[in-house]
């Protein structure tokens, strides 16, 4: 893409780093420190990689043919898995490396880059099992007697400790955290969808599910990013 010369790249990007486990899981981590060990012997090395070729080749005819079904992705496999804390952490770096990987990559090119800030629904987020009960006691509780401020901040911190689907506080941390380090625009779109929401609390009438917005929810986005794409080429 930045071979074409764009005019302005536009960048929103929220959890979705946590939802690859396609490849992770042929790629036998557990089993590195014999694998490295055992690379040594050509044999080894030969039947490793023809081994790899056919899982790769075979996870890129699903891929295919998932697109020409119904271009759904399939993340069944990250909605099956729990995520560890130590997963989350080590996900959430990945995360962090490879947004400002981008933006470097743009910067270098000399190519303008707007980045935003990624709402999630909290007034009724995927959150299941022990996660999904304190929600319901510690932050639902509190926007059924009316108590919106203590729901929100109880609702942010659960969400933000928890195995999840959807972004949290954590990385719209990373994400404003990039724009100041690399003096980048941010649309703020988090906090204009706040702003907009009756009680404050995203979700109440601006997502069709738990972390994608709705129509009204998706022009409040394209609202943010007109008024960073108008400071960078007015």
């Amino acid at each position: 893409m930045l071979f074409r010369s764009p005019d302005l790249i536009m960048v929103y990007l929220g959890h979705n780093e946590f939802e690859e486990l396609e490849q992770l899981e042929f790629a036998g981590l557990a089993s590195a420190p014999v694998q490295r060990t055992l690379s040594h012997f050509a044999l080894f090395r030969f039947v490793r990689d023809r081994i790899a070729s056919y899982k790769i080749g075979k996870l890129q005819r699903e891929h295919n043919e998932r697109i020409a079904k119904d271009s759904v992705p399939d993340t069944s496999r990250a909605w099956g898995h729990q995520f560890t804390p130590e997963e989350i952490a080590t996900r959430m770096d990945t995360f962090r490396k490879n947004y400002a990987l981008i933006i470097e990559m743009c910067q270098d090119r000399g190519v303008p880059i707007v980045i935003g800030s990624v709402p999630s629904n909290l007034w009724k987020p995927s959150l299941y099992g022990e996660p999904g009960e304190r929600y319901e006691r510690e932050a639902i509780a509190k926007f059924k007697q009316g108590d919106y401020a203590g729901g929100l901040a109880a609702g942010r911190a659960i969400l933000r400790e928890s195995p999840r689907h959807q972004s949290s506080d954590a990385e719209n941390e990373v994400i404003r955290g990039l724009a100041e380090h690399y003096k980048v625009p941010l649309a703020d779109v988090e906090k204009a969808v706040l702003a907009a929401e009756p009680h404050g609390v995203p979700g109440e009438t601006l997502f069709n599910d738990h972390c994608h917005l709705n129509n009204k929810g998706n022009d409040i986005l394209i609202e943010q990013y007109e008024e960073q794409f108008h400071t960078i080429l007015d």
